[in-house]
């Protein structure tokens, strides 16, 4: 027995083998979406509108959003289907490759209309889609 598998236990029962399942994985994604799109989107939206005089957001976080938010409930509330079509969450199959690229989509548009939103309220905005 190696030091590694001493210190763990054996490998088969071992945490540090055993990996995430979809629903876990989904879980954590969604979680990960909804706190980004409350701290992230809905807090500046709730502060702009109501006349801060600084608006404070990461375009990154936006970005990415949609992606935490619909693969996390994807694999959480679909766990079967979007294993058997998608893949395992850390192997996706060329569907679920495929699917990611209409959730960056998405991003992209919301980042587009958040920064839209704020130069029509007046807020100075460095924009994140600086090409633009």
């Amino acid at each position: 027995m190696s030091l590694t598998e001493d210190l763990r236990g054996s490998s088969k029962s071992s945490f540090w083998n055993d990996e995430m399942s979809p629903r876990a994985s989904g879980l954590l994604m969604l979680g990960i979406g909804l706190i980004l799109g409350v701290w992230q989107v809905a807090l500046p939206l709730r502060a702009a509108m109501s006349g801060a005089a600084e608006i404070s957001y990461r375009g990154e976080a936006i970005f990415l959003t949609p992606i935490c938010l619909l693969i996390g409930a994807l694999y959480t509330f679909a766990t079967d289907w979007s294993t058997r079509v998608f893949g395992h969450p850390r192997r996706p199959t060329r569907a679920g490759w495929g699917l990611a690229l209409p959730s960056l989509a998405a991003g992209f548009a919301l980042m587009v209309w958040f920064e839209d939103f704020l130069k029509n309220r007046g807020y100075g905005v460095d924009s994140f889609l600086f090409w633009l």
